[in-house]
């Protein structure tokens, strides 16, 4: 899972999975296995999704220490 997080921040283009493949260099059983994460029943997308804007969210907003 981290792998498939890490490639979907670095890969220089969008086509899905297909991208992070070729962006570690798997061949046809890395596009597989990619492939069943991102279909698979343990992962919450609502879930994730909500804990990603979350992070987003508080790494944005200013700190109540900061002045200004």
């Amino acid at each position: 899972m981290i792998l498939a997080l890490v490639g979907l921040c670095c890969r220089p283009e969008r086509a899905g999975v297909t991208s992070l493949v070729r962006l570690f260099g798997f061949g046809n059983r890395g596009y597989r296995r990619f492939l069943h994460l991102f279909h698979s029943r343990a992962l919450d997308l609502d879930a994730l999704t909500a804990c990603w804007a979350r992070c987003v969210c508080d790494s944005l907003s200013p700190s109540p220490w900061e002045s200004g």
